[in-house]
């Protein structure tokens, strides 16, 4: 029975140096195991990971940065768990590298690795890697993923300032805050129109994401409706039908990404790569992946005889302001599975001429020049409204298997006088890679 008494005495007493903030057997020092990120300026948010974080109460617990002797408290910080705390760097000396050091009554850890002080965001600059849904009306609440997506409100520490197109209201962050480090929950907001997203931490500065938000009330999922063909050999350029194809970032053919060109929100052409076996046909944005419900056949052998299109790229616009110095126009990359001859069409107009002026087009593949269309072609006197259009087709032979690319060039001069003001407008551009595979 004394034995009982004994240690349900002890019990208490432990309890009781618990809550009083005094080490226990039953309390550990904390461990700092990783932060990121590894370098910024004052007010940077810096997320220190480790165990034991919350053995006491968030008060009885420090968090500084030390160079040698010197600990400068951190601007702020919050135990978000037993193993993740956000701190606020200080106003630290830019240059110098600075342990990160954690203490609470139970002891004290000192990270191995060091953070860089800097004037500029450093690694603390924000990034915008996806986000979800992609396409929303006003109100819907959207996921945004990244790094370094939190920042010092001056108070305490949130998530960042999210903005929509045109950037004049802040978007309201979901209630309970689910705000981390690496994902944003927000509201769209009323005014929001088609654009990317805009994320700003202060310190780290300000990002936009690579892809754009559509606002709508009526969006369509991710989805693919069909294809033609369905079947071919490697390098067979394959149309995509679906939906919501506005913001894709990669074309498969069973799981071996192909080169692509979106042609419209409902339309891709993508070629079968080298190494594609016959599977699904994927398509993935940022919201997600849709896989086809039926596959796509890659035949062994070589591609059927006479030309097969690799690409077209269009341009509607003015696709370059050609001058004396000339402009490249229509670049494009293309794969090739076998040694070939390949064709280039590239078809134009020229638009809002000055007058007496000489035109040149020239075709180049890998920095190899084509064939020059002569300059009597394209040889002009008149006025601004002067227009002249048509197709011009370069041929290249024995074109090695692998990576290539393709451009068009063109310049225009003076027949006489200062051929500093000699300029063109090329516009309703379309430029086609067809390959003839050898006999």
């Amino acid at each position: 029975m004394k034995r009982i008494e004994r240690l349900i005495l002890f019990m208490i007493s432990a309890a009781a140096l618990i809550s009083l903030g005094m080490p226990s057997a039953f309390a550990a020092a904390p461990t700092i195991t990783s932060f990121t990120p590894t370098s910024g300026p004052t007010n940077c948010v810096v997320v220190v990971t480790g165990s034991a974080f919350t053995d006491f109460p968030g008060a009885q617990t420090i968090v500084d940065f030390t160079l040698g002797a010197v600990a400068t408290p951190a601007t702020n910080f919050v135990v978000i768990s037993a193993t993740e705390i956000w701190a606020t760097v200080p106003a630290l000396t830019p240059g110098n590298s600075y342990n990160i050091r954690v203490t609470n009554p139970a002891g004290t850890t000192t990270s191995t690795g060091t953070f860089s002080s800097t004037l500029g965001a450093g690694g603390c600059a924000p990034t915008v890697d996806s986000f979800v849904p992609d396409c929303a009306a006003a109100g819907t609440v959207v996921v945004i993923a990244g790094t370094n997506l939190l920042r010092d409100d001056g108070t305490t520490i949130v998530g960042g300032l999210v903005r929509f197109n045109p950037y004049a209201t802040d978007a309201t962050h979901t209630v309970p805050d689910v705000d981390t480090a690496t994902s944003l929950s927000v509201i769209v907001t009323s005014d929001a129109t088609d654009g990317p997203v805009r994320v700003t931490t202060f310190a780290g500065g300000t990002v936009l994401s690579d892809t754009d938000f559509i606002v709508s009330s009526s969006c369509a999922a991710l989805s693919i409706a069909s294809f033609t063909p369905t079947s071919g050999p490697v390098g067979t350029s394959v149309v995509i039908t679906g939906t919501d194809f506005t913001n894709v970032t990669s074309v498969s053919f069973n799981d071996v990404n192909a080169t692509f060109t979106v042609d419209s929100d409902t339309q891709i052409t993508a070629t079968v790569p080298v190494g594609a076996t016959t599977g699904h046909i994927a398509v993935t944005t940022p919201s997600g992946t849709a896989s086809s419900s039926t596959n796509f056949t890659v035949l062994s052998g070589a591609r059927p005889a006479g030309p097969s299109a690799v690409f077209t790229q269009t341009n509607p616009d003015t696709c370059l302001a050609a001058g004396p110095n000339g402009q490249t126009a229509m670049e494009q990359d293309f794969t090739l599975d076998a040694e070939t001859r390949v064709l280039v069409y590239f078809t134009f107009e020229w638009g809002r001429l000055n007058t007496h002026k000489v035109g040149h087009l020239s075709m180049g593949l890998d920095g190899r020049p084509g064939s020059e269309v002569p300059s009597s072609t394209w040889r002009f006197s008149g006025t601004v409204s002067t227009q002249t259009s048509g197709t011009v087709m370069w041929t290249f032979d024995n074109v090695a298997a692998g990576q290539h690319r393709v451009n068009v060039f063109a310049n225009v001069y003076f027949i006489g006088g200062n051929a500093g003001s000699a300029s063109a407008d090329v516009n309703e551009c379309a430029l086609t890679v067809f390959v003839i595979p050898a006999a």
